[in-house]
């Protein structure tokens, strides 16, 4: 929750603990007209309800839709942003018409988003699809596949949020970054904290810790060295919950993520 609360505004806070607490909102007269009719929202999860929702709403982009496994879910999630549709439930929304759509959210459970933005290059829409991209070489393969077939893969977006960090982008405009003439040496420690049982952790949806979020700081460095990988070497302790990569890039370049 106090992660939620420095994310969000007061206004995505309270309907989030609507949504939370099946609260009506109605009978506070707190509405929301800041809406999209073009976007559909995939997945109706703790950060789809607490983050992405009031990104969407600031940005005017409240989606026409929330699809999730549950429609009951989705629907709740809806009253809470006082939308005028009620939510939708996968199944259905796969089988419905969607020609008036051009973009879509997936915040779904990680392991269906190769399926997801399958379904989402064959109707040929604007793609924002949240990290991981898939959490098994089959995933992957996939992907690969899917970039070859469609020339419209450039309309997905990967969401590695780090990299639009505050502290990030001050140190982009560091003279050492700017500027370099040589190979960077990187050195980044995260505490993400004890392991807990989520969506996450569970290898067969989430991919677990090291894949589901260990992907978003090897996206940073290498969005801050720019150069492609060249060797990657990692270890973990017992489990992975505690592990450090070592990585080489083609500049020589090194990188090293303890986490």
């Amino acid at each position: 929750m106090i992660n939620i609360v420095k994310q969000t505004s007061l206004g995505g806070l309270l309907r989030y603990l609507a949504f939370k607490n099946s609260i009506n909102l109605k009978a506070l007269n707190f509405t929301n007209k800041s809406r999209s009719k073009k976007t559909i929202l995939l997945g109706s999860g703790t950060y789809a309800a607490s983050i992405l929702m009031p990104a969407l709403s600031k940005n005017n982009l409240l989606p026409l839709l929330i699809v999730s496994k549950s429609d009951s879910t989705s629907s709740k999630l809806s009253k809470a942003w006082g939308l005028p549709n009620p939510g939708a439930s996968i199944d259905g929304f796969m089988n419905s018409d969607i020609s008036d759509v051009e973009a879509i959210v997936i915040a779904t459970p990680n392991n269906t988003h190769p399926d997801f933005i399958e379904f989402a290059l064959k109707k040929d829409l604007y793609t924002y699809c949240e990290k991981p991209v898939a959490i098994d070489l089959d995933g992957i393969k996939k992907l690969y596949k899917l970039v070859d077939k469609y020339p419209n893969s450039e309309k997905v977006m990967i969401g590695f949020n780090r990299r639009f960090a505050p502290a990030i982008n001050k140190i982009l405009t560091l003279d050492c970054i700017l500027r370099r003439e040589g190979p960077l040496e990187i050195t980044y420690r995260v505490n993400f904290g004890k392991r807990i049982n989520n969506s996450m952790t569970d290898k067969l949806s989430g991919g677990g810790r090291l894949i589901g979020a260990g992907c978003h700081y090897v996206d940073l460095v290498c969005y801050i060295v720019k150069k492609e990988i060249k060797h990657l070497y990692a270890q973990s302790g017992m489990d992975e919950n505690t592990y450090s990569v070592l990585i080489k890039f083609v500049d020589n370049s090194i990188a090293t993520l303890v986490f």
